[in-house]
């Protein structure tokens, strides 16, 4: 269970049990506290806590008595759907989307709706690295608190795409340049390579504080750090784009037969919902990734 307390600033923070009498640093207001010991029955305040001098970590380490292996935490990535409460947020979400394609059927505030829903759903995988990468094992809460905090999110992750992308894109370019019409079938290749480094890159971005330094070398560094581990993390990765052609609609419609109504809704929520768990399996792995293996990486973030 995680620690639940709330900061002077009135920001709402959650931590693991793990963090009692460690140092953790608030996002919103920058305080550092070291973390009290949950009174039972009881919500622990932070409103009585002196603010410390020195604001070192970016993101606090939590996680050295951390006792299981990375390959146990996996593992037990593919449960965590047994939780009530991560159910219950997944469910959540599961609801979001289908008011989302609801309101698809109105022109613009179908657009809007869709859209705001995208970004959420942005936001909330790339805080499951976030809060997994500190030590945090259940899913983030489903509020945020701003709207504007939904923005970079989605430039983060469409610039990690751009970024792993950006050989094969040249590749066309050169290739188009030399011999008069582009390469597909190394682009095609280097797609592939850029997908492998995506989970590098996104560590990065999302917790190593931005693109800045995101050079090559460093990722590959990064990837090498633990070289096995890391390949397993590249083939949940890549399990996602599997699921999202094996669960096309489409495809379970022709395997199933004609379908009623309520039997199409009732095969969408589901397959919807199984991608959605797919996909969150897949965040949690990359922030193992570095949960475990961050004492090897080439740049520190804490």
């Amino acid at each position: 269970m995680a620690i639940r307390y709330t900061c002077p600033c009135r920001a709402e923070i959650r931590l693991p049990t793990s963090a009692v009498g460690r140092r953790a640093r608030c996002k919103q207001c920058g305080v550092v506290f070291t973390v009290p010991a949950p009174v039972a029955g009881q919500e622990p305040a932070l409103a009585g806590h002196t603010p410390e001098p020195e604001l070192t970590p970016a993101i606090p380490d939590l996680t050295d008595n951390h006792e299981r292996s990375f390959w146990s935490d996996l593992a037990w990535s593919f449960v965590l759907f047994l939780d009530p409460q991560n159910m219950a947020t997944c469910i959540g979400l599961m609801v979001m989307m289908v008011f989302a394609a609801i309101a698809s059927i109105l022109p613009i505030a179908g657009l809007f709706v869709g859209t705001l829903t995208t970004l959420f759903l942005l936001a909330f995988f790339l805080n499951v690295i976030l809060e997994v990468a500190s030590g945090e094992e259940e899913l983030p809460n489903l509020w945020i608190d701003s709207w504007w905090d939904l923005i970079p999110p989605l430039f983060q992750f469409l610039g990690s795409w751009v970024y792993v992308g950006l050989p094969a894109i040249a590749s066309l370019w050169i290739t188009w340049q030399v011999i008069g019409e582009p390469d597909w079938s190394l682009a095609y290749g280097l797609t592939l390579v850029g997908m492998v480094f995506w989970p590098a890159v996104i560590l990065a971005v999302v917790i190593g504080g931005g693109f800045q330094g995101l050079w090559p070398h460093t990722i590959v560094r990064t990837a090498l750090a633990e070289p096995l581990a890391y390949l397993v993390v590249c083939a949940v990765v890549l399990i996602v784009p599997g699921f999202d052609a094996l669960l096309d609609l489409d495809v379970v419609q022709a395997a199933l037969g004609e379908l009623s109504f309520s039997a199409t809704l009732a095969v969408t929520v589901f397959v919807g919902l199984i991608d959605l768990c797919v996909v969150i399996i897949a965040m949690r792995a990359i922030g193992l990734y570095y949960r475990h293996f961050k004492h090897r990486f080439p740049w520190i973030a804490e």
